[in-house]
């Protein structure tokens, strides 16, 4: 089925720091990219995971011109527990509660400036299709979690009243 969530705006103001926790299974390799979650600013100043067509899932924090981003190969018909956080000064990846990737990050987040919108599930932009994956749940979070904090939300689902929670989606209710 070709849909998705839209939702409202993550943060506000100035934070450099955050997380976002998704629990993801690709159903199939797409023929096009595929987004899984997007956060969408004007002047490219986005936030965002996808499939690519080469089955790898592109992680970027994109600020205009200036982008990093990160590329982890993924398997058909396996569970992932992805993780995206930031600071003031870095950028890391987590696959499954290890980290695969890092990087330097150099510029702020104005998080209301140019908003546009929020999609879980591709399709919400029009920029890459529909992901064909399947989503358990997803977390954003106004802090860099820590490696421990990652690995405990991969074993037990917030609860909702944890500090630094800002949403989070359980999408395992059936239909609806």
């Amino acid at each position: 089925v070709d849909d998705y969530v839209s939702t409202d705006q993550w943060f506000s103001g100035g934070n450099n720091f955050y997380s976002i926790i998704v629990w993801f299974r690709l159903n199939q390799y797409p023929n096009e990219s595929q987004e899984v979650i997007w956060q969408h600013r004007a002047d490219w100043h986005d936030k965002f995971m996808y499939i690519t067509t080469y089955g790898g899932l592109e992680v970027n924090d994109r600020h205009g011109g200036t982008r990093v981003f990160f590329n982890h190969d993924i398997s058909v018909d396996t569970w992932y527990h992805a993780v995206f956080t930031a600071n003031n000064d870095s950028l890391k990846l987590y696959i499954n509660s290890m980290k695969v990737a890092s990087a330097e990050r150099t510029f702020n987040t104005d998080w209301d400036a140019s908003y546009i919108g929020s999609s879980i599930g591709g399709g919400g932009f029009g920029t890459y299709g529909f992901s064909d994956v399947n989503i358990s749940e997803m977390s954003v979070w106004n802090t860099a979690l820590s490696e421990s904090e990652i690995q405990s939300y991969m074993v037990t689902s917030p609860t909702a009243d944890e500090e630094g929670l800002v949403s989070y989606w359980n999408f395992n209710e059936g239909t609806g």
